[in-house]
């Protein structure tokens, strides 16, 4: 059940944002409308709302604004040529994949919405470890007699450099929703699929035997070769996640 003083504290926090108050608020409403994989994991969405707080402190609203991801309609009108030039580069990727790999498939990731963010977020093991215990981190802070019921502004800032300054094992490998690169299009992630079955999947846990000891890291690479594409992502390490330059034209590589 959802602790109505994290509740009041969380709110709290939210207002002291100059910049971005209002994505943050939107981030979080995104997390709490989850409401059927929420359900599915018997969770709440107060945890996860706390670990994605915690991130947009540590980044700044000035962030969230710059990569808010555009909405499903968006992606078909206003920015659908921005989107075209990865999809591009990410399909000549794919062929120059399944041609050296006979037998595999190379799919792609879309841009992420809002909710899908939202929902990813939720769906991550490691921010589901990491969430529950700041949870109990946050509630036996907020026991301390300073922390007063109803937070004014001093007690706000001293939960929000808490919250900020607080350590979670894991570190969560997924990026808070709002935050990620997929939002706008600036990346693509790659899986491989064999008779469609997934057999090399976009988790980071599956790093060594799915991508390293399968060679598939390499044969990626090698496929974007030529299309503009730049990676893979190396903080936090992962294979399959690739961006271009925007104003890059995507090309197909030389025969």
């Amino acid at each position: 059940m959802p602790d109505p003083k994290v509740d009041s504290y969380m709110n709290a926090v939210v207002d002291t944002f100059t910049i971005g108050k209002h994505h943050v608020h939107d981030a979080l409403a995104a997390i709490a409308a989850q409401r059927k994989i929420l359900a599915m994991r018997a969770a709440d969405a107060q945890p996860y709302q706390l670990l994605a707080l915690r991130r947009y402190l540590r980044t700044g609203g000035a962030k969230l604004i710059v990569n808010w991801p555009w909405t499903v309609a968006e992606q078909k009108t206003t920015y659908s040529k921005v989107i075209e030039s990865l999809l591009d580069a990410a399909r000549i990727t794919k062929a120059a994949f399944e041609k050296a790999n006979p037998g595999f498939t190379l799919g792609y990731t879309r841009a992420r919405d809002l909710d899908r963010q939202a929902y990813l977020w939720i769906d991550n093991d490691s921010v589901r470890v990491a969430s529950a215990g700041l949870w109990s981190d946050v509630r036996t802070e907020l026991a301390k007699a300073q922390y007063i019921p109803n937070p004014g502004s001093e007690g706000a800032e001293r939960f929000a450099t808490f919250l900020a300054k607080s350590i979670v094992q894991p570190e969560p490998t997924n990026a808070a929703p709002g935050l990620s690169d997929h939002g706008q299009m600036k990346a693509v992630d790659f899986y491989v699929d064999k008779a469609g079955k997934r057999v090399a999947d976009i988790k980071k846990q599956l790093i060594g035997s799915q991508w390293h000891a399968t060679g598939f890291d390499k044969q990626v690479k090698l496929a974007t070769q030529g299309t503009g594409l730049v990676g893979p992502l190396r903080e936090p390490y992962e294979p399959w996640h690739y961006s271009i330059p925007y104003g890059v034209e995507p090309k197909a590589p030389s025969e």
